[in-house]
């Protein structure tokens, strides 16, 4: 209880107590490379990795245009003798093999630990194969989705890897670490892993808060959502020079590669912040309404080999805020019933 008690004093309290004293003073810097990047200094840049695909609910249909993503996807770096276990949860729709994500993996493995990297429970994959209500956002939910994904994801490493393991321990940064505080909580229940600590890093107060921030950094910096697509065409002609057309897209790894090559100025990182989270914003958008069947976007269901442009174009980059009020709250209302309001999910 004591731990439980540590962790929501931290989660809800810590900027009561303390002062901004982190070592990158414009937030912008800070957002891009992330708390990981201070702590790299003389950590390999490779260590050994093991990715793992497995099925949590066999009767579950993945949609044809998404067959790719069949299988529940996360990683392992495990140590040569026996070692304690650490999970690592990623930030809002962060993979376990994003930069962000292995950078933590990296600096943990470095210390002596097992290292298992998850996925956000806003990715892809994730809610494809393992989220149950298919419509993230809910705290408890996605805490009780991802408690049961690491349940496998524990089963499937001691039997495939014959791993020994000490103790297990838990940490997430950005909403990474706001699901970790509520994983926690449930471990106080359930008994599954007994985590010997639990550490959140930059963690989420308020998602809503926190999506709606991130948007703006996106909207404040343009006229109209037309504007959106000359932003795309600026960053693909400057990754053009920076990385290989196999790897031509906008992601936080990309947006890094920009950063590390050009001095921008705040609003240029303010918006290739706001767009990287745009991109993430639109997945879960279109992913959310086609398996559920809303029609928010598109009464159509794409094929196997459909074009996505129609899709794509009736999205109208839609923002994290869209996805929380036009599909995320007429969800939990419908399900929870009552007068459930926009503030209470």
């Amino acid at each position: 209880m004591k731990k439980i008690i540590l962790l929501l004093l931290l989660l809800f309290g810590i900027n009561c107590f303390a002062q901004y004293d982190f070592p990158m003073k414009n937030p912008y810097v800070a957002t891009i490379l992330g708390s990981s990047k201070i702590m790299t200094k003389g950590v390999p840049k490779k260590i050994p990795t093991e990715e793992f695909k497995i099925i949590i609910d066999k009767n579950r249909e993945i949609p044809a245009n998404l067959w790719y993503e069949k299988g529940f996807k996360f990683s392992l770096n495990k140590q040569k003798k026996k070692a304690p276990l650490i999970f690592v949860l990623s930030g809002t729709g962060g993979a376990y093999n994003s930069t962000k994500t292995q950078n933590f993996a990296k600096i943990l493995y470095n210390a002596g630990y097992n290292v298992v990297s998850v996925s956000s429970a806003f990715n892809n994959n994730f809610i494809l194969n393992v989220s149950n209500s298919k419509v993230p956002g809910v705290l408890l939910q996605d805490g009780l989705d991802l408690y049961k994904a690491m349940e496998s994801m524990l089963n499937t490493i001691k039997k495939d890897e014959k791993i020994e393991i000490t103790d297990i321990y838990l940490t997430g940064y950005s909403m990474g670490a706001t699901h970790s505080a509520v994983v926690s909580y449930l471990d106080s229940k359930y008994k599954k892993f007994n985590f010997k600590r639990v550490f959140l890093i930059n963690p989420s107060i308020n998602l809503y808060y926190s999506a709606t921030a991130l948007d703006g950094m996106l909207i404040n910096n343009i006229n109209n959502r037309g504007d959106i697509g000359d932003l795309v065409q600026t960053a693909v002609e400057k990754l053009k020079n920076n990385i290989s057309a196999s790897d031509l897209k906008i992601s936080e790894e990309s947006i890094y590669s920009i950063f590390e090559k050009h001095e921008l100025t705040n609003k240029e990182m303010q918006s290739l912040i706001g767009l990287a989270f745009n991109l993430v914003s639109i997945d879960i958008n279109y992913l959310v309404d086609q398996l559920n069947n809303t029609h928010v976007y598109s009464n159509t269901e794409p094929g196997k080999f459909s074009n996505m442009y129609p899709y794509f174009k009736s999205i109208n980059f839609a923002t994290f805020s869209d996805y929380l009020e036009n599909l995320a709250y007429p969800y939990y209302a419908q399900v929870l019933g009552g007068n459930l309001k926009f503030d209470d999910i």
